[in-house]
């Protein structure tokens, strides 16, 4: 990666785009980082594997569907100690956000991570 204070990727525009196509440009301002410059397909490349968190409406129902159907690894089973007094299964963890998208509210002391634990033991 290659650092360039804004005032010459300015001035070079054109040369700094091409040059985006090879590598990734640092743009700096006073020393500092103030952004990125870099090809469409770096970007693509990093948007497709970031996470995103969502409010519980707007939950996909791929999400949703993927936690009624997770199976724990045998591995991870002492991690069934931790969620001992839950009594959902996973079907009924995902039925239970279903119903928390309707009115976009979770009841008072109940996280997200809370209905995902339920979904695991």
């Amino acid at each position: 990666m290659v650092e360039v204070p804004a005032t010459e990727f300015v001035k070079n525009f054109g040369q700094y785009k091409e040059r985006a196509q090879r590598e990734i440009i640092a743009v700096t301002s006073h020393g500092r980082t103030s952004g990125y410059f870099l090809s469409e397909h770096e970007y693509l490349l990093l948007t497709a594997h970031s996470r995103r968190a969502y409010p519980i409406s707007e939950l996909p129902e791929k999400t949703i569907e993927g936690i009624a159907t997770a199976q724990m690894d045998a591995r991870h089973d002492y991690l069934n100690a931790i969620a001992e007094n839950s009594n959902r299964t996973p079907q009924e963890a995902a039925a239970h956000i279903r119903e928390l998208r309707k009115g976009n509210t979770l009841p008072d002391g109940v996280t997200i991570h809370d209905l995902i634990n339920e979904g695991r033991a």
